[in-house]
């Protein structure tokens, strides 16, 4: 009995999390550049590479070894992938902002980079039944927009690679 009230809970405090940014963002999978222009997720999907979405945290201990390793992805295969921070520090309220531009600063991020709340990228997620566990967490998809493959944790560059190649040899067959 203790478990269905707490589920029922649970369930209604999700629906209401949800309404509410459904209802103050305008978009479910709305977020905004550190400028806070509103951006949105299908518009940052590159359609000629794939694009490697890095969520991540100013408060994350293995985020700074995340981003560098992304940072490395960039370098080495840039060609091919299209790299775009997401910081949910907007989790953190108004003082989210300048805890994410610290970190920005501080691990020299030439990527571009989203910032929203945790909320905001479970939302965009779930359209593909899948949800946000974690940060860091990478988010890869194909040129033609798929959602191919998510990996909470700090992953090497060589990972992300050997996947895009994988997935693309699997396709060609």
């Amino acid at each position: 009995m203790i478990y269905s009230r707490f589920i029922n809970v649970y369930s209604a405090s999700l629906l209401f999390s949800l309404l509410f940014t459904l209802l103050t963002s305008g978009s479910a999978f709305a977020l905004s550049d550190m400028q806070g222009n509103n951006k949105h997720f299908a518009d940052m999907l590159s359609k000629d590479k794939w694009t490697v979405f890095e969520v991540w945290a100013s408060d994350c201990p293995a985020c700074p070894d995340a981003v560098f390793y992304m940072k490395n992805l960039k370098k080495r295969y840039g060609h091919k992938v299209e790299l775009i921070g997401i910081s949910v520090d907007g989790d953190h309220g108004d003082k989210g902002k300048a805890m994410a531009a610290a970190f920005m600063k501080k691990h020299q991020l030439s990527f571009p980079t989203l910032f929203g709340r945790t909320v905001e990228v479970d939302n965009f997620l779930y359209q593909f039944e899948e949800d946000l566990y974690g940060t860091p967490s990478v988010l890869l998809f194909n040129p033609q927009g798929e959602l191919r493959g998510i990996e909470v944790g700090a992953i090497i560059s060589q990972d992300v690679i050997d996947f895009i190649e994988q997935d693309e040899a699997d396709k060609a067959r």
